[in-house]
């Protein structure tokens, strides 16, 4: 592991630096520091293998990410929806996203505040 480590900085363009080897770590290191030397590699062994690795080749979706972002509802959302169509508070929490919406946009159809017939 300690070498994939070091021909690893090598190749991000890191100096090269002499490699640890068991024998040098028995006799530097005091009886006491090997629980946290164990627990130092097993951390940095989790957080590599826990990285993302995200492909440099794969297109994104700018406009699917702007869609994601407008859909987003909070819970103030929800809420503040629900009531406007006439749900209590619990009411509105237990709806899902789309019948919230349905209820909004009836809402809005029976108030006089509905985009699609102002364009007609």
């Amino acid at each position: 592991m300690e070498e994939n480590g070091e021909l690893a900085r090598r190749y991000y363009g890191y100096a090269p630096q002499d490699m640890l080897d068991v024998e040098w770590l028995r006799l530097t290191a005091a009886p006491a520091e090997a629980y946290a030397l164990r627990k130092a590699a097993f951390d940095a062994y989790v957080r590599g293998c826990g990285r993302d690795i995200e492909d440099e080749n794969k297109e994104i979706d700018l406009g699917l990410q702007e869609l994601q972002k407008k859909k987003r509802l909070t819970q103030a959302d929800y809420i503040y929806k629900g009531s406007l169509a006439g749900l209590s508070k619990k009411e509105s929490l237990f709806c899902c996203p789309g019948e919230i919406e349905d209820l909004y946009k009836v809402y809005l159809r029976a108030n006089g505040f509905d985009k699609q017939e102002a364009d007609d």
